[in-house]
């Protein structure tokens, strides 16, 4: 207790980065011990909206036998 009080800058930083690593662990195992694991995969995506620029593709993600795949669609110009 004497050594807290002679180095309270020392003490509170060895105490601060335990106390917030329980409070992380906390903030983990909580939840988890509470709620019923999800029943559904969800995968949310949206695309980038560029009001002032055009682009030659856009990157979207499909789900194909399971398994999430990345696809190109190209815009290409006509004039070649």
């Amino acid at each position: 207790m004497k050594f807290i009080k002679e180095n309270p800058v020392l003490s509170m930083g060895i105490f601060l980065p335990i106390l917030l690593m329980g409070v992380f662990f906390a903030s983990v195992q909580i939840p988890r011990a509470i709620e019923a694991p999800p029943a559904y995969d969800f995968f949310f995506t949206h695309k980038k909206y560029d009001h002032d620029k055009t682009r030659d593709y856009v990157v979207t993600y499909r789900v194909i036998n399971g398994r999430i795949s990345p696809a190109l669609e190209v815009y290409g110009d006509d004039k070649k």
